[in-house]
C-alpha cells in the first residue's frame, strides 16, 4: 500500500479525501508532534516567567486544562 503525500492534498477534490490525508500524517507524526508540542510550552511558559516544572506539578497543567476546555 502506498503511503500518501503531502502534495496529494493540491490533487484531490473532496474535503473526505483531504481529512483522511491529513489525518494520517497526524497519525504518523504522532510522537514528534507531542515532542515538539511540549518543547512550545516550555519556551512560552519561560518566556512568561513562569517555571515548567512548577506549572506541571501535582497535576496542576491538567487542573488548568479542564477549566479551560469548559469554558470553551
Amino acid at each position: 500500500m502506498e503511503k500518501p503525500r503531502l502534495d496529494w492534498l493540491n490533487i484531490v477534490g473532496s474535503t473526505e479525501s483531504k481529512t483522511k490525508i491529513r489525518n494520517w500524517f497526524k497519525r504518523e507524526n504522532k510522537e514528534e508532534n507531542i515532542i515538539k508540542g511540549r518543547e512550545l510550552l516550555e519556551k512560552e511558559a519561560k518566556r512568561l516567567g513562569y517555571d515548567w516544572k512548577d506549572l506541571t506539578k501535582n497535576g496542576r497543567l491538567e487542573k488548568n486544562w479542564q477549566i479551560l476546555k469548559c469554558r470553551w
